[in-house]
């Protein structure tokens, strides 16, 4: 009898060994969406089914793997028949269960992932502050024990910490960390998801200031408790039952908080690994973790959150890849809209799928959010001009390796350098203003690369082999011209990389020409169309005295203020067609320098009227626009 019941033990110790090796090298995710929770039960006038083809029908046959679902939130309860999937936790604590069509939802959900061919897992947030700016608190924990919370009631100052989350729960308490635990048993057993999510960044202040070192032990035990119930649960059912986390975006925060990750990760207790709250997805921070997931083995997934268009989501995937990211993390996702094109949905979840797509790599400020708790970094700006530190921008392209012709522009955004100049000095390629120098991983680009389009902005083309696929380190310095105000600095960075590049617009150009006759307005030059009735409109002349017939091309070249959209207005001369306005002078408020090519034919020798007219105020979206200069230039034979 002995010897079969320690046969019984080996055997369940070996199937523990197999399972847990198992979970060591799950498929690698392209793409994880996670819908964080947002979605109506059904109505008489929207079936289930109705939801469930939103959610999956945009997804098949595209890069998205898997899909977190969650249903563990405790913020509030909700009356029965208006629970959702995500109220499941906060209906267990209170009635022991779910309503039906709650179960009903989840089922489906499962059923149609596996149906479609991608995991779906249970996503948790693990501390809920929702509900902090509620008129009550409901969940059945929180009322019956608010001891167990940061505080009491909402008191501290509106700026603080804890005036997002004094309605957490304080996870110093054995009560909270059973609560969940309890939770985590009875949904895993009840329904079949692939694996379970820990979601530390909903909402990640943990303890109360000062305890959370004295508390790492305590939540690397709850975490093993974590993995051993799940482990149980997989030999079951005969197939193992995965654990990944979402811990802030870097181990030395998510220490800070309370949170020793590589322990996790030398325990074994994880499978893959999610990465930060998605607040600066373009930071190169997010490689540590990156890093310390695969010394471990497993894979990592930096997440993005509130989700935007297209080429900002593309740009931001193809700098995860280039941190050596295994696939992206989609958090917020709501289905396809238009800030969420679906063909992102077939394009950002691998380096092959982005490649040639112009990308904008943008170097991350900083965000300043109480409820993000200690996640909240360093600000990068403002760097100062005079002996400012590196600015730190992550490119996702290897741009050096791409074979067809290319553009890489830098767009510096700075503050108080002086700007004496006017348009004509930007036309003819003079200097006349204080000016910028870049040096990038160390190369300085030649002296007059930085070319100033209007009072805050600099544009510098930069060689593709300069820049490398990673983290990429940028110095602005004075340049010509400049007095070195201490008061100088830079104020934002971007990198525009154009796969398809147009030549580069003249009055953007680093060469002088002298075949150009610039002729000034013989009026102010002025246009104010701001709060006026739609229809108004003003007028500038020239007086052509040369004859026509010398010139070969003519432009109008102006600085707009607020130029919001193509259909806000319209410029016509000697009322003719109107003019076709260059993305180069459109902007939300910002002055642009553009050139407008005008038809020789509709000008004339003598005096030529050119009106602007305020044709829309775009539904209500814009009060109008100014032009503050504007000339005439024709460009000899």
């Amino acid at each position: 009898m002995r010897t079969a019941l320690l046969a019984s033990l080996l055997l369940v110790a070996v199937i523990d060994a197999l399972l847990a090796q198992s979970t060591t090298q799950p498929r690698r995710w392209r793409l994880i969406v996670n819908d964080d929770g947002e979605i109506a039960p059904p109505t008489d006038t929207r079936s289930l089914q109705d939801t469930l083809n939103d959610r999956f029908n945009a997804v098949r046959g595209t890069q998205v793997d898997a899909y977190f679902l969650c249903i563990a939130s405790t913020d509030r309860v909700v009356a029965k028949a208006l629970a959702r999937p995500q109220d499941a936790m906060s209906q267990w604590a209170k009635y022991g269960q779910v309503p039906e069509h709650v179960d009903q939802m989840i089922r489906a959900y499962i059923d149609t992932a596996h149906k479609t061919g991608i995991d779906i897992f249970l996503a948790a947030r693990l501390n809920d502050i929702h509900d902090a700016w509620s008129a009550e608190l409901t969940y059945p924990l929180k009322v019956e024990r608010p001891d167990l919370l940061h505080a009491e009631k909402r008191s501290p100052p509106s700026d603080s910490l804890l005036a997002a989350h004094w309605s957490g729960f304080n996870w110093a308490e054995k009560e909270v960390r059973d609560h969940f635990l309890a939770f985590f048993k009875w949904a895993c057993e009840k329904w079949d998801f692939d694996g379970l999510e820990l979601d530390w960044f909903r909402h990640p202040l943990f303890f109360r200031f000062g305890e959370e070192q004295a508390n790492i032990e305590n939540i690397n035990q709850w975490v093993r408790d974590v993995r051993a119930v799940l482990n149980e649960i997989g030999r079951k059912r005969g197939r193992p039952y995965l654990l990944t986390a979402r811990p802030p975006d870097t181990p030395q925060i998510a220490l800070r908080t309370g949170f020793d990750v590589e322990q996790w990760l030398k325990d074994g207790s994880l499978d893959m690994l999610m990465i930060g709250g998605g607040y600066l997805p373009y930071g190169g921070r997010l490689k540590e973790f990156i890093d310390m997931a695969h010394q471990y083995g497993i894979h990592a997934y930096p997440c993005q959150n509130h989700f935007i268009k297209a080429q900002p989501m593309q740009s931001i995937a193809s700098g995860f890849f280039a941190l050596g990211g295994d696939g992206f993390y989609m958090f917020n996702y709501g289905g396809v809209h238009p800030n969420i094109p679906g063909e992102c949905l077939s394009q950002i979840g691998d380096p092959s799928t982005l490649a040639g797509i112009d990308k904008l790599f943008i170097a991350n400020h900083t965000v300043r959010l109480p409820y993000i708790g200690h996640n909240n970094p360093k600000p990068q700006f403002p760097v100062p001009l005079v002996g400012g530190e590196e600015i730190e921008i992550i490119v996702g392209d290897n741009l050096a390796q791409v074979k067809q012709p290319l553009r890489a522009t830098f767009t510096i955004k700075v503050h108080n350098l002086n700007n004496h100049t006017s348009l004509a000095n930007v036309i003819e390629g003079t200097p006349s203003n204080e000016g910028i120098i870049l040096q990038v991983n160390g190369t300085q680009l030649p002296k007059h690369s930085a070319q100033r389009i209007d009072a805050d902005t600099f544009i510098a083309d930069v060689a593709p082999e300069v820049l490398v696929d990673g983290i990429n380190r940028v110095r602005v310095i004075p340049g010509p011209h400049c007095v070195g105000e201490l008061s100088s600095a830079v104020t934002g960075l971007e990198l525009l990389v154009d796969y398809d590049p147009e030549p580069r617009n003249p009055i953007q150009g680093t060469t002088k020409t002298f075949n150009r006759t610039l002729l000034e307005p013989t009026d102010a030059g002025v246009v104010s169309l701001y709060d006026v009735a739609v229809g108004t409109r003003q007028s500038i002349r020239f007086d052509i005295a040369a004859e026509l017939d010398r010139f070969d091309k003519a432009q109008i070249a102006m600085t707009a203020e607020d130029f919001d959209s193509r259909d806000e207005l319209t410029i016509k001369l000697n009322g003719g067609q109107s003019l076709y306005i260059p993305d180069d002078l459109l902007s939300d408020q910002s002055n642009r320098l553009g050139l407008m090519d005008i038809p020789l034919s509709t000008l004339k020798s003598g005096a030529n009227e050119l009106t602007f007219t305020f044709a829309s105020n775009l539904g209500g979206t814009t009060s109008g626009f100014k032009v503050h200069e504007v000339l005439l230039v024709l460009t000899a034979k």
